[in-house]
C-alpha cells in the first residue's frame, strides 16, 4: 500500500514538470525580455513624443518696464513662417518612422542571433555526445584487446595505437566542453537565466518554403525602409532651408499700469535674409547635397539587397540538397560501415585500425553534417532578415 503511494506521489509531481517549450514560445519570450529591444522602444516613443513639440509656438515673453515715473508691462511672442512648422514636423515625422524601423530591424536581427547560437547550443551538446559514443566504442575495443594480448594476436602498433586514439579523443573532447561553454554563455546572455533553464526539448532542422522564394525585386527590407525614412527626412529638410529665406516674426506690445502714464503701443517685426549668402544659402546647398546623397544610398541598398537575396536563396537551394545526400546516404554508410568493422573486429576477423578508421570517417561526416546544417540555417535566417518576413518553419517571434 505504501509503495503505491510513493508511485502516485511521483506520478503527481511529475505532471507538473516542465521539460522544455516549444521554439515559437521560446522565441517571443527572448524578444519580449530583451533590455536591448527594450531600450529601442523607449528610443521610438521619444521621438514619437517630439513629432507634436516642433509644431508649437515659443514660450512667449512678458516683461516690466519703467521710464522715469511710468510703469509698464510687455508681451511679445516669437513666430516662424507658417510653412516652417509643417516641414519641421514633417522632417521629426520621418526622424520617428526611422527609428521604428531601425527597431523592426534589431528585432530580426537579434531573433537570427537567438535561433543561430540555439542551434550552435545544440550542435556543441551533439558534438560531445558523439565524441563520448567514441570513447565508450574505444574502451570497448581496449577491452577486447587486453583479453587477446595473451594469445600474441595483438600487434605493438595497433596497441600503440589505440592510446593515440585515445589521447585525441580525450583533446577533441576537451575543446568539444570549451567550445559548448562559450556558446552556452553566449545564449545565457541573450535569453536570460529563467528562459535558459528551459530551453525548447527538440530542434528539427527548418523547413524552407518553396512558394516564398520568389521574386524579391519589390520587397522593401528593414534596411531599405529606414533609408526610405532618411529620404524623407531629407527632403523635409531641404524644404525647411528653402523656407529660410521667408521672414520669422515677432508680436509685441506694451500696457500702461495706469491710463494717465502712457498709451498702449503695439509691434510687429519680421526677419530680413540680409545675410542669405552666409546663412540660407549654405543651408540649402548643404540640403540639397545630404539629400542627393541619400538618394544614391537608396539605390545602393536596392542592389546590394538584391545581390544578397540571389545569393542566399542559391545557397540555401545547394545546401538543401547536400544536407538531404548526407541524410539519405552518407550517413547511413558510415554507421553502417563502423557497425561492420566493429563486429568483424569482436570476433577477430577485422583489424583495430579498421575500427579506428571507420570511427573517424562516421565522426567527420557527422561534424560536416551538422556545420552544414548551421551554414543552411543562417542562410535562412540571414534571408529573411534581410526580407523582415519569413520563408520557413521559423517562427517570428
Amino acid at each position: 500500500m505504501n509503495i503505491r503511494l510513493v508511485f502516485f506521489f511521483l506520478a503527481f509531481l511529475f505532471s507538473f514538470v516542465s521539460f522544455g517549450t516549444d521554439l515559437e514560445t521560446f522565441l517571443k519570450n527572448a524578444l519580449m525580455n530583451h533590455p536591448g529591444l527594450e531600450q529601442k522602444k523607449f528610443e521610438v516613443e521619444s521621438e514619437q513624443n517630439l513629432v507634436g513639440a516642433f509644431i508649437s509656438l515659443e514660450d512667449p515673453m512678458i516683461g516690466w518696464m519703467k521710464e522715469g515715473e511710468m510703469k509698464s508691462w510687455t508681451f511679445s511672442q516669437n513666430l516662424k513662417f507658417p510653412l516652417k512648422y509643417s516641414a519641421i514636423k514633417e522632417r521629426q515625422k520621418y526622424k520617428f518612422i526611422s527609428m521604428q524601423n531601425s527597431l523592426t530591424l534589431a528585432q530580426w536581427e537579434l531573433r537570427s542571433k537567438i535561433l543561430s547560437t540555439l542551434f550552435k547550443y545544440d550542435y556543441y551538446a551533439q558534438n560531445i555526445k558523439f565524441v563520448e559514443g567514441q570513447k565508450n566504442n574505444l574502451k570497448e575495443a581496449l577491452k577486447l584487446m587486453t583479453s587477446r594480448r595473451a594469445n600474441g594476436t595483438v600487434k605493438q602498433q595497433e596497441e600503440l595505437r589505440a592510446y593515440l586514439e585515445q589521447t585525441k579523443l580525450e583533446a577533441q573532447y576537451l575543446l568539444a566542453i570549451q567550445n559548448f561553454d562559450e556558446v552556452k554563455a553566449i545564449l545565457l546572455s541573450l535569453v536570460g537565466e529563467d528562459l535558459f533553464k528551459n530551453l525548447p526539448s527538440g530542434l528539427p532542422r527548418p523547413q524552407v518554403f518553396s512558394s516564398e522564394l520568389s521574386s524579391f525585386d519589390e520587397v522593401l527590407g528593414p534596411e531599405q525602409k529606414i533609408t526610405l525614412s532618411n529620404l524623407g527626412s531629407g527632403r523635409a529638410e531641404k524644404s525647411l532651408a528653402s523656407l529660410e529665406y521667408f521672414p520669422d516674426f515677432k508680436l509685441s506690445t506694451k500696457q500702461p499700469f495706469k491710463k494717465e502714464e502712457g498709451v498702449k503701443s503695439y509691434a510687429i517685426e519680421m526677419t530680413l535674409p540680409l545675410w542669405f549668402f552666409g546663412k540660407q544659402n549654405p543651408e540649402q546647398m548643404s540640403a540639397n547635397a545630404k539629400l542627393h546623397s541619400l538618394e544614391k544610398d537608396l539605390e545602393l541598398k536596392k542592389r546590394e539587397q538584391k545581390a544578397k537575396i540571389k545569393i542566399l536563396v542559391n545557397k540555401i537551394s545547394s545546401m538543401t540538397k547536400i544536407l538531404e545526400i548526407y541524410e539519405s546516404s552518407l550517413l547511413p554508410q558510415a554507421q553502417s560501415s563502423l557497425q561492420s568493422n566493429f563486429s568483424s573486429y569482436k570476433i577477430g576477423n577485422g583489424r583495430f585500425l579498421d575500427v579506428v578508421e571507420a570511427e573517424q570517417l562516421l565522426f567527420e561526416e557527422k561534424m560536416v553534417y551538422l556545420e552544414n546544417k548551421l551554414k543552411f540555417i543562417e542562410a535562412i535566417l540571414d534571408l529573411e532578415t534581410t526580407l523582415g518576413k519569413t520563408v520557413s518553419s521559423f517562427p517570428q517571434g
